[in-house]
């Protein structure tokens, strides 16, 4: 079995954006990102594969997002199911960008009563 996760990856500015990409070269290219960490020039690799390299996710080329500016990307990732959601949410993501990562659940307890209100 797996998980179902979405990851809404969030940008500080157009900048970041512009910077970091969208679509596939988001996904799945190389886009070397100069950072300031205390003080000092860091270069940092920015791919979402990259990234969460080693941990058996299914991360996609294209995905949706909002038409605002920088814009909001919702990506639909699987992660096998021993994968620990709390650990990718600790992962290293460059400056600019940030991934909220959301574990989709199967039915909810809520999702009888809904059916059975909606029946009328």
């Amino acid at each position: 079995m797996t998980k179902e996760l979405t990851f809404d990856i969030h940008f500080d500015s157009v900048y970041s954006h512009d910077t970091l990409g969208e679509g596939k070269q988001l996904a799945d290219r190389y886009v070397f990102v100069i950072d300031h960490v205390a003080g000092h020039l860091q270069t940092n690799c920015c791919r979402i594969r990259h990234i969460y390299e080693g941990r058996g996710l299914s991360i996609p080329d294209f995905y949706d997002s909002t038409l605002t500016t920088p814009p909001v990307h919702f990506m639909q990732v699987f992660a096998p199911d021993d994968v620990d959601v709390e650990e990718l949410r600790k992962v290293h993501v460059p400056a600019g960008m940030d991934i909220d990562i959301i574990e989709l659940t199967g039915k909810s307890e809520n999702d009888d009563n809904f059916m059975t209100r909606c029946k009328g």
